[in-house]
């Protein structure tokens, strides 16, 4: 598979075009070099005329390269325009019908007329979640038990992007096009991969074009939860919500039975081979193979002087339900209290009592092979607000019950 064409964002395309822009000119420009030098060589004495093409080779290739400079900095003005434009978000009217399904719980894709965001239909049913005892490197905490998920819901098919989130969270007038540099403010509510990191990597401050279709991170459980409750109340305010119905994170299990997507293997394409993929990991992911090999899932490729995360869903494989990146880039919040599992079947499980870290899924964007299974599961404090590599995706489904 062809690395580059399946794995790269559109930033990372233009920057590849740009690299290869200066590589052409700078391969012509040793040419007329050599060809001076040659030139030089066989002249003993030099005439007025054979100065007077020197002097001519060297403003054309002065000409030459402010002409290549004035195009990329064209072009990067273009990009930066156009990423600036997509951090506004229009609301978009519901298709015919569309409405009448969703409320109803029917129709098999929505898309919420606020944030335009794409959501598909997760049927009801019941999965093994957990892992066996024969999965490589599970963890303890992984104890297989039978849950069943009694109401479909709808999940979002990639992760709340930075523009959506933004739309709800931040002022309307917030000046993106002032903050130039690549790590966002995200003590004012940002990401913190706001901009595309600039050319000259980590020594670089002033960073390239927004990131709008990134993932947003840096955003604590508590956070979250507003967003969340936000949302519910424009949409319920509209006349656009299941009875019963809500706009939250995820429960832990609900979480694991859509990333599943039906499957019982570590990842959510069957054919992914664990074995495979590891061996890879712990031998040859500084040459980039781990990134290749992983067409379902974004992870960084280490000591990268590009962006941080990828665009959501980049050209990677969803998964059975259509959903994309629930392995790895960011991981995303559940609305659980990290608990032991029981062995007994469940049906709809949720554990938010106590005050202990809240359970985080999926991976990350420098998770090794282990961390990204469907299974695997951690926790952090709820109140954590720094980390770039932690995200979040909703859910439309059911209200919890008022005792939880």
């Amino acid at each position: 598979m062809d690395r580059e064409k399946s794995r790269a964002d559109t930033e990372e395309q233009s920057c590849q075009e740009e690299v290869a822009v200066i590589g052409k000119h700078m391969v012509w420009m040793r040419q007329q070099q050599k060809k001076t030098g040659d030139r030089m060589k066989t002249i003993t004495k030099t005439t007025p005329m054979a100065l007077a093409m020197l002097m001519t080779t060297g403003l054309v290739l002065q000409s030459t390269h402010a002409a290549t400079k004035a195009e990329l900095a064209a072009e990067q003005l273009k990009r930066s325009e156009e990423a600036l434009a997509k951090m506004t978000i229009k609301e978009v009217a519901p298709a015919k019908g569309a409405l009448a399904a969703m409320k109803t719980v029917k129709s098999k894709e929505w898309t919420v007329p606020t944030l335009a965001m794409k959501m598909n239909r997760i049927p009801a049913g019941t999965f093994k979640m957990g892992s066996p005892a024969s999965e490589k490197l599970r963890q303890d905490n992984e104890t297989p038990h039978n849950v069943t998920i009694s109401k479909p819901f709808y999940m979002g098919v990639y992760e709340v992007t930075q523009a959506q989130f933004y739309k709800l969270m931040l002022p309307a007038d917030f000046d993106h096009a002032g903050w130039t540099f690549y790590r966002g403010p995200f003590w004012k509510g940002t990401a913190v991969h706001y901009r595309r990191m600039p050319d000259g990597g980590f020594n670089d401050f002033k960073g390239a074009e927004l990131q709008p279709e990134h993932p947003m991170e840096c955003v604590t459980w508590g956070r979250a939860l507003d967003f969340c409750n936000k949302l519910s109340e424009i949409e319920s305010k509209a006349g656009r919500l299941p009875a019963g119905y809500e706009y939250r994170l995820p429960t832990e299990a609900e979480w694991e039975y859509a990333c599943r997507a039906g499957t019982d293997t570590p990842f959510n394409l069957a054919e992914a081979d664990f074995d495979k993929i590891q061996k890879i990991y712990e031998t040859e992911k500084e040459d980039g193979k781990y990134k290749g090999v992983l067409s379902f899932a974004y992870v960084n490729e280490p000591n990268t002087r590009w962006s941080i995360t990828d665009k959501v869903g980049g050209n990677r494989k969803p998964n059975a339900w259509g959903l994309y990146d629930m392995h790895g880039n960011v991981y995303e919040w559940c609305l659980d209290t990290m608990q032991p599992y029981s062995v007994d079947a469940q049906k709809d499980p949720v554990a938010l009592e106590g005050s202990g870290d809240k359970v985080i899924r999926g991976g990350s964007i420098g998770a090794p092979p282990c961390f990204l299974r469907s299974a695997a599961r951690f926790a952090v404090p709820r109140d954590v607000d720094y980390y770039g590599m932690l995200g979040l995706r909703l859910v439309l489904a059911p209200k919890l019950a008022a005792g939880n």
